[in-house]
């Protein structure tokens, strides 16, 4: 498979350095952690002003992706809303 879809499977792939380029919506965001015990896993937050939840998940995943050569591409509001307005593009 050459694309992942959605936050979790993207963060998976994007920590082994396989994401080749990132399409993400415009002001899409996502409150969470990572989860301390398993840093391949993500724990996300309906609410983002759950007590002790700082981080944007979403910011989180650019800076991961561009640290490890990748590139991000924001797209128009709505236009990935069948991919959970996420997706990316593998390497392999």
């Amino acid at each position: 498979m050459r694309h992942a879809i959605g936050i979790h499977a993207i963060w998976r792939v994007a920590r082994d350095g396989r994401v080749h380029e990132l399409l993400v919506e415009e002001n899409f965001s996502v409150a969470g952690v990572v989860n301390p015990e398993n840093l391949d896993n993500l724990i996300v937050y309906e609410d983002p002003k759950t007590a002790g939840i700082s981080d944007d998940l979403v910011d989180n995943l650019i800076e991961l992706v561009l640290d490890k050569g990748g590139s991000v591409t924001f797209c128009p509001q709505g236009s990935l809303k069948e991919y959970d307005h996420i997706a990316a593009i593998l390497r392999y």
